[in-house]
């Protein structure tokens, strides 16, 4: 009994194409937007900058601001004009050596210099980089100042190595399994938001087949309600896993996306499939009607999307919206598969993602069969 539902579910299914194009090409889709958007873009900061000394320090202090093709300088003329544009939201910074930048620092005074920027947050993450670099720069500056000073005064050699030697030295060394870029997380990202599609296709399924008379019409056989319901929601753990399989294998083989540990990868999909199918089968069986079903469908994937890291990178996002966000099956979802992808994670590096997506699927599996009963009860006899 349970067999020939699931075939003939499937058989249904396979005939769906508006399901096929949500499910499969609509994500795909997204994933190559993002990607030829995101995937290869090389980030450049411009420093908008006047020299008014012509020196040969001011020059080198210039020649410090682009230690690479990151920082693009720009030679401006006029202060007042370029202080117009940042008001304006056109350039985001300005820097301005004075007059006398040379004569001051071998006299061993302090020059000024004078950096203006857009303090918009919307800027933020274009100027904090180009505050940070002449920060640096000056630090050199003060520091070289330092070292000068402590050699002229003191004749023992050893003793101004020891008050030149930084009192902590940090050794930083970037630690990384796999490459990490963009596309290590629009790839599963949207793989994640695209599998909760399947919930306007079950929800819309189950609730024509109630109103319809078909389940009343069944129910009168012997069929009972386990049979019934799980000959139902079998072809759309199918279904989702078969999507799964397809975005990341797209991912892997367009963009060369490192999957990591293939049998983690495997679990966690089909953890993540029973949260997904388990919740569709909540809300078949408690919403009121399709056009009901289908808006609380757009809510829990869209909004799930937004508040779970899916879009936007959770960590810049306000403190309340992170804490929201590890109640969410997409937030646990997405963690668990970069991790697995970058971090080269295994079955022990993501249980915390496996007990919420099992935990998750079990109350969404007892909650179905409780309204089962009233789902029931509002079938056309």
């Amino acid at each position: 009994m349970i067999g020939a539902f699931i075939k003939k579910e499937l058989k249904r299914m396979s005939k769906e194409r508006g399901m096929f194009f949500f499910l499969i090409i609509l994500p795909i889709l997204f994933i190559v937007m993002f990607s030829t958007i995101l995937g290869n873009q090389n980030y450049t900061f411009q420093i908008h900058y006047i020299d008014q000394d012509h020196s040969a320090l001011s020059k080198d202090f210039i020649h410090h601001l682009s230690p690479s093709k990151t920082f693009e300088l720009v030679k401006e003329s006029d202060e007042k004009e370029v202080l117009a544009q940042i008001k304006k939201g056109k350039d985001t910074n300005l820097l301005i050596i004075d007059k006398g930048f040379e004569s001051s620092i071998k006299s061993g005074q302090s020059p000024i210099l004078h950096f203006y920027y857009d303090k918009n947050q919307s800027s933020a993450q274009e100027v904090a980089p180009i505050k940070t670099l002449v920060e640096n720069i000056i630090n050199g500056y003060n520091q070289a100042k330092i070292q000068t000073f402590v050699q002229s005064h003191s004749k023992n050699v050893t003793e101004a190595h020891s008050v030149l030697s930084p009192s902590i030295d940090l050794k930083s060394k970037a630690v990384s399994v796999k490459k990490v870029n963009a596309i290590t997380s629009i790839v599963p990202g949207y793989t994640v938001m695209f599998v909760f599609f399947i919930l306007m296709s079950m929800a819309r399924t189950f609730i024509r087949e109630r109103d319809s008379g078909m389940l009343a019409r069944l129910y009168a056989t012997s069929i009972t309600r386990f049979q019934y319901t799980f000959g139902m929601w079998i072809p759309c753990v199918i279904v989702v896993l078969i999507q799964i399989a397809v975005l990341l294998g797209f991912g892997y083989f367009a963009y060369h996306l490192s999957l990591g540990n293939i049998p983690s990868l495997i679990v966690l999909s089909f953890i993540l499939t029973l949260a997904v199918t388990t919740l569709g089968l909540v809300i078949s069986f408690y919403t009121k009607s399709e056009q009901m079903a289908i808006g609380l469908t757009q809510i829990i994937t869209m909004g799930g999307a937004a508040l779970g890291g899916l879009w936007v990178p959770l960590d810049i996002m306000p403190k309340s919206i992170q804490t929201i966000a590890h109640f969410l099956p997409q937030y646990w979802a997405q963690t668990g598969f970069v991790n697995i992808m970058t971090r080269g994670a295994n079955l022990a590096d993501i249980l915390p993602t496996l007990y919420y997506l099992i935990g998750f699927s079990i109350i969404c599996f007892i909650l179905a069969l409780v309204g089962f009963k009233n789902f029931f009860k509002g079938a056309t006899n």
